[in-house]
């Protein structure tokens, strides 16, 4: 299956019939030529230096966790000034934001990202927190760089 034939204003592919479909799914489309995502559309043979790395953690995990450190803290100094009930006060409401944390560190995963250098500058090619999704798309890419055959070698005009 050819995915990019006769999408507007994309060029044809320079050998007809070879495209290969490697993946197809959620916005991400893989060929023989092209890596197809979010409306953006990079060659392949113009993909360089591919660096699977994961993410900034979301900004609410950091928040939440200040908060829990912040409150622990309070709590460890406060502590000899405090007798058995009120300490033990401070602890179950301590539990609150230590909860929101450790769910917010659960809920909000980092995400898994592909840099590539892409004519002359290095892009996010790809990004998702789904690992096995991030994996297909990885694993496509690489089949793609693979299988794609040769460019036709140069030749001289003869005059």
């Amino acid at each position: 299956m050819n995915s990019t034939r006769g999408v507007p204003g994309w060029p044809a592919e320079s050998h007809e019939g070879t495209a290969r479909t490697f993946y197809q799914r959620d916005g991400v489309t893989v060929t023989t030529w092209w890596l197809v995502v979010g409306g953006h559309r990079y060659a392949v043979a113009e993909l360089h230096r591919l660096r699977m790395v994961r993410g900034p953690r979301h900004p609410v995990v950091a928040g939440t966790a200040a908060v829990a450190a912040a409150y622990a803290a309070a709590v460890v100094v406060s502590q000899p000034h405090l007798q058995l009930m009120p300490w033990l006060g401070l602890v179950a409401v301590g539990v609150v934001p230590a909860g929101l944390a450790i769910g917010a560190w659960r809920l909000c995963p980092r995400p898994f990202q592909l840099w590539a250098d892409y004519r002359g500058s290095t892009v996010l090619v790809s990004t998702s927190a789904d690992q096995r999704v991030f994996g297909h798309v990885c694993r496509a890419l690489i089949r793609a760089r693979e299988h794609r055959p040769p460019e036709p070698p140069y030749q001289e005009a003869v005059a």
